[in-house]
């Protein structure tokens, strides 16, 4: 590409010089040909670049500007609407890193599964979303062991059971305790965050960074944890988002001492559509056009790898890096923040809402009703609109089966079929009501993963957060009221649990 000075920037995300049309709104991309998509993150990177604006289309052109950049941008790179299946975390990676189940190996004595037995063990692995994961080619867990697992899956109460006790690392008689064999490297606190319900976590190193790594969820701690080897802040951020676990590298920054915003971020345009209105692959080359254009910001890009859910995953498409350090040193002009109870606000790159309407392909469309009806929520024209989306927003994710925690084999199988469906020329977007129907099928798979969530945030705040040490009068006093309220609530397995504690040194 060739531009004069005034038109050029230099990207160190991308380690390149690119167009910069905030310098010159006057520049416009003259070929596609030497673009480099071959880029990799920066540890502790400085970039300078912004958010890019949509390009304009041409004045002749009577196409939606939508429709005329997809065209722009992939006229000669249809394949690479293509997408290659991601690996994701085995079977049994799920249950021992990110659960703590360590279950016992199979044996080669084990007798073949009854019916009903076999049913469970499939029902177990769908519960944990890993129905489609691949299994552990040297040391794989049965599924008998699995068929037993799901009696405790869905079981209530403070501890898991149903199944040994020993098989859970929450548990005092497991061999790996955690309580015991935690990382002690990693101290972890609490983040009270205004207008949010759950708190937030921060994990440390014990090193001097220059942000916090804040987690949403206990699990995801306890995943950080369990690793045994020295990992810096870098390497746990990066491992967290090879998970596809939304995480956040934020900027401390006390709201006294924050200057002025001097840049505002440009809103991306959802595309509008007529009742009635046909998609066909114009369509969708556009959108994934529109969406590589997004991409090719630096914080976006980033933004988008923590995020988590459908968004990481759309950028995996662009990128095979991980993110793996802290924010860009423009954060406060084009992030976002979280505020804290104490009145600090943590910066970072975010997605804004009109980012995420463009990343899963969002388009406004006229509802069927009359415009004369009330209690319908219409647009600025006083339309009555829906959003239909090549992929479901957020709203639609939270609390879907495949919400569990990170991108699983199954989240990665139901990604596969919905982009195969669309290059089959299966050209149809869901509105956010049908989008939470398709995903009914793993329903199951959400009331697993609150469950062990609540187990997890129980454990972290007794053993970690509140340290009590293993062993100790408090942990078995603690311990002791938890069994008992099992037996009250009619724990079938509650002389186990007992026999066990009586068993545990003080």
């Amino acid at each position: 590409m060739q531009y004069s000075n005034s038109q050029r920037r230099y990207d160190s995300f991308r380690n390149e010089w690119d167009l910069n049309e905030e310098f010159d709104p006057t520049a416009h991309y003259d070929s596609d040909e030497d673009d480099d998509d071959d880029f990799d993150f920066q540890r502790g990177s400085n970039a300078h670049d912004g958010i890019n604006e949509p390009v304009a289309s041409s004045q002749g052109s009577n196409l939606d500007p939508a429709q005329e950049l997809g065209r722009r941008l992939i006229a000669h790179e249809a394949e690479d609407v293509q997408s290659e299946k991601m690996s994701t975390a085995t079977l049994e990676e799920v249950l021992y890193w990110f659960h703590g189940l360590q279950l016992p190996a199979a044996q080669s004595s084990e007798t073949e599964l009854m019916p009903v037995e076999a049913q469970k063990a499939t029902r177990c692995k769908s519960s944990l979303a890993c129905r489609n994961a691949d299994r552990d080619p040297y040391n794989p867990r049965s599924e008998w062991v699995l068929s037993v697992l799901m009696n405790g899956l869905l079981s209530r109460g403070a501890l898991l059971h149903g199944f040994p006790p020993d098989w859970s690392d929450f548990d005092p008689s497991c061999t790996n305790y955690l309580a015991r064999v935690y990382n002690k490297r990693f101290s972890v606190s609490r983040v009270q965050i205004t207008n949010q319900r759950e708190d937030m976590y921060r994990i440390s190193d014990g090193e001097e960074t220059d942000y916090e790594l804040i987690v949403g969820r206990a699990s995801v701690v306890l995943l950080c944890l369990r690793q045994m080897k020295h990992l810096s802040l870098d390497e746990v951020a990066e491992y967290l988002c090879s998970w596809g676990i939304k995480l956040s590298t934020c900027l401390r920054v006390r709201h006294e001492d924050r200057g002025p915003r001097t840049s505002l971020r440009a809103v991306e345009r959802i595309p509008y559509q007529v009742k009635g209105f046909q998609l066909g692959k114009d369509n969708y080359m556009s959108y994934v056009g529109r969406r590589k254009q997004l991409f090719r910001s630096n914080e976006v890009l980033r933004a988008a790898l923590k995020h988590g859910g459908v968004p990481w995953r759309l950028a995996m498409e662009v990128s095979e890096d991980f993110v793996t350090s802290g924010p860009s040193s423009r954060v406060t002009e084009v992030g976002g923040f979280y505020k804290t109870e104490e009145g600090d606000e943590l910066w970072d790159e975010m997605l804004t809402e009109d980012q995420i309407n463009i990343i899963c392909g969002v388009y406004k469309v006229e509802r069927e009703e009359s415009a004369g009806k009330s209690g319908k929520k219409g647009d600025d024209c006083g339309r009555l609109t829906e959003h239909v989306s090549w992929f479901l927003k957020d709203a639609s994710w939270r609390g879907s089966g495949l919400d569990v925690g990170f991108w699983s084999a199954d989240a990665e199988s139901w990604y596969q079929r919905r982009v195969k469906k669309y290059l089959d020329r299966d050209f149809k977007c869901e509105n956010q009501t049908e989008w939470k129907k398709l995903l009914k099928l793993w329903r199951e798979a959400q009331k697993v993963a609150e469950h062990l969530e609540t187990l997890s945030r129980s454990f972290l705040q007794c053993h970690v957060l509140h340290g009590l040490e293993p062993g100790s009068i408090l942990e078995y006093i603690r311990t002791y009221l938890t069994y008992l309220l099992l037996l009250v609530c009619g724990d079938e397995t509650w002389h186990v649990k007992m026999l066990t504690l009586k068993t545990t040194p003080i």
